[in-house]
């Protein structure tokens, strides 16, 4: 009952511009003249803004759990279990704050790309952006595995097991840029037919 309660309320506020121009929620008249927003612009509305705000309701919710995880600390009474579910509490909250930072700034990139473009291509441009993106992240990812198996070599020292297994490293990386270019090369033919 408890959740039955706001859940219904929330309903009934979404429900009540439509209400209130005396029309039907789900009628949708689309940008004629003199036609007024229906349920379904609402709710697009409504979606629309929280997934702008989306990076802020992830601060605001992380900066919750970060207290909760302290005070968890601060209260334990000396408790190892209450310290350690503190400092994961805290660690959570952080990666959720990292995440939804990502997933905002993600879903902002690839809408701003698929605006850019023309409405009848939306889809095909969204796909383009997202595979782009995929793409991209395995490029910096691939520059990271360079980087470590070269830091290893450094460190190896003259170690014939660790060298080859830090030349391994650089033959795998090789093949995976390899792999990354042509799959790129692949994806923009498939698009250009």
């Amino acid at each position: 009952m408890r959740k039955f309660l706001p859940a219904s309320a929330g309903l009934l506020l979404l429900l009540l511009p439509a209400a209130a121009q005396a029309q039907l929620p789900w009628v949708y008249c689309g940008n004629l003249p003199g036609c007024t927003p229906g349920f379904a612009e609402h709710i697009t509305g409504a979606m629309t803004q929280l997934i702008i705000r989306f990076d802020v309701y992830a601060y605001i919710l992380g900066a919750l759990f970060v207290m909760i995880g302290g005070g968890m600390i601060v209260l334990s009474g000396f408790s190892e279990e209450m310290v350690n579910k503190g400092k994961q509490t805290i660690t959570w909250a952080l990666i959720g704050v990292f995440i939804g930072k990502f997933a905002s700034l993600l879903v902002s990139f690839v809408t701003m790309e698929a605006n850019s473009v023309g409405s009848g291509e939306l889809v095909v441009a969204v796909i383009n952006t997202a595979i782009g993106s995929v793409l991209d992240l395995f490029r910096v990812g691939l520059f990271g595995v360079v980087i470590y198996c070269g830091m290893r070599m450094v460190v190896a020292r003259g170690k014939s097991d660790e060298l080859e297994k830090a030349r391994s490293g650089l033959i795998w990386a090789a093949i995976g840029a390899i792999i990354i270019n042509l799959a790129q090369v692949i994806t923009n033919a498939i698009a250009t037919l």
